[in-house]
């Protein structure tokens, strides 16, 4: 490995950069790979700090004489490394697919509470229709039952008037007949 420059490791240390252009896969992609880069540099640092606390400020030299025993040991770090990015890598993904599925269930649940409203509109509105035909059938059998009650009244007071009339008549008819009878039996 070679030893990175101040202001590569200030850039590495500033995190990802936001692209707007890029799709989320590939923003996912970049920002797994800039935090397997970051954390490759944090390791390496880490390691070079527990060799200098524990050799003194000859760790460095130490590391050069040492060889191949030094090359074994960073290749087994990158692969810890390496199984570590992937790690994270997979917990990114989880958590990705996890906000994808929490946001598809918002929308569907926010779709099936529309639903459900359109629906409950509608019943709400056939249920006062329904009320408004049963009010309005009631309304007109109470003006039929009126009208005929109010016929037969009519009706009622038209034949008392005809039968008094008929009655009147009558009495006219017999007074007139008495008299006349009268009338012939006082020329007799």
């Amino acid at each position: 490995k070679s030893e990175a420059r101040p202001s590569e490791e200030a850039e590495r240390a500033k995190g990802p950069e936001v692209k707007s252009e890029a799709r989320p896969s590939e923003e996912a992609a970049e920002a797994a790979q800039r935090m397997q880069t970051l954390r490759r540099f944090n390791s390496t640092m880490r390691c070079r700090m527990l060799v200098g606390h524990a050799e003194g400020t000859q760790g460095a030299e130490a590391e050069r004489a040492e060889g191949p025993a030094a090359e074994a040991k960073a290749g087994a770090t990158e692969e810890e490394e390496s199984a570590a990015a992937t790690r994270i890598q997979a917990i990114h993904r989880g958590r990705v697919v996890r906000k994808q599925t929490q946001q598809k269930l918002q929308e569907e649940s926010a779709a099936a509470t529309q639903i459900q409203a359109v629906h409950r509109g509608r019943m709400a509105r056939k249920q006062t229709q329904h009320k408004l035909e049963e009010e309005s059938a009631a309304a007109t059998q109470i003006q039929a039952l009126h009208r005929g009650r109010l016929a037969r009244k009519q009706t009622q007071q038209k034949l008392e008037e005809e039968t008094a009339a008929a009655t009147q008549i009558q009495a006219l008819h017999r007074g007139r007949l008495a008299r006349k009878q009268t009338q012939q039996k006082l020329e007799e």
